[in-house]
């Protein structure tokens, strides 16, 4: 069973929660130039912002499987518009992946996302990581743009599908 608690960006257990995750998934790399997150790159990436929406449009949850962490999600709401929830992170931890749980989280997203009005769902995923996008493409988004994005190991593609 997946369970969901929501993490507060001011709390530092939270934030300890949050860092686990990328240990429990050491091939994670993001925007980092092929290397695992440092500590400031967690942090920046824990204290994620977005032009137009405020904090209570963040949705950051720790993903619990049978009680254990095995992963974390943030989703934006309304961005980059009102009918749009951005799926800035979905990562579990290597123990917990191919077991159906991210297609059961991204089913709770989608459910979320139609809740809020939003009638689609969208991301960045890196193209040097092939099995995220044969993932992100079985699920149903489709490709919508590839440009160059300081950081990535490959280009940054978008992806969308919906809600």
């Amino acid at each position: 069973m997946i369970s969901y608690q929501r993490l507060d960006q001011s709390n530092a257990e939270h934030f300890a929660m949050f860092c686990e995750v990328f240990r429990l998934a050491p091939a994670y790399v993001y925007a980092s130039e092929g290397h695992a997150p440092t500590q400031d790159e967690l942090r920046t990436m824990y204290n994620i912002s977005a032009p137009g929406v405020g904090a209570e449009d963040i949705f950051m949850h720790g993903l619990f499987f049978n009680e254990a962490l095995c992963g974390c999600s943030c989703v934006v709401r309304g961005y980059p518009s009102q009918d749009t929830a951005y799926l800035v992170l979905l990562l579990l931890g290597q123990e917990t992946q191919n077991r159906g749980i991210g297609a059961s989280v991204l089913r709770q997203i989608a459910q979320d996302a139609r809740t809020w009005g939003c009638s689609k769902i969208s991301a960045v995923v890196d193209s040097a990581n092939d099995r995220a996008l044969r993932f992100w493409k079985r699920e149903g988004f489709r490709e919508t743009f590839t440009k160059q994005h300081k950081g990535m190991v490959g280009h940054a593609v978008g992806i969308e599908r919906e809600a």
